[in-house]
C-alpha cells in the first residue's frame, strides 16, 4: 500500500512537472511572438523615418516578419 502511495505521488510530480515547462514553452512561444512583432513594427518605423510611403513601409515590415518566420528555410522566400 505504501508503495502504491508513493507511486502515485511520483506520478503526480512529474504530472506538474510537465504543466509546468508546458506553461513555459506557451509562454517563450509569446515572448518570441511579441519580439517579432516589435522588430516588424521598429522595421516600419525606419522605413518611414526614410522617407518610405505607409505601404512601402508596411511591405519591409512584412518583409521583416516573413524573414524572422522563415529565415532558417532559404526557399521559402524566393519569388
Amino acid at each position: 500500500k505504501d508503495e502504491t502511495l508513493e507511486y502515485k505521488r511520483q506520478l503526480a510530480a512529474l504530472g506538474d512537472k510537465v504543466t509546468y515547462q508546458e506553461r513555459l514553452n506557451a509562454l517563450a512561444q509569446q515572448a518570441d511572438k511579441f519580439a517579432q512583432q516589435q522588430r516588424a513594427k521598429r522595421a516600419a518605423i525606419d522605413a518611414k523615418s526614410r522617407g518610405l510611403t505607409d505601404r512601402q513601409a508596411e511591405r519591409e515590415a512584412t518583409e521583416q516578419r516573413l524573414k524572422e518566420q522563415y529565415g532558417d528555410n532559404p526557399l521559402a522566400l524566393n519569388n
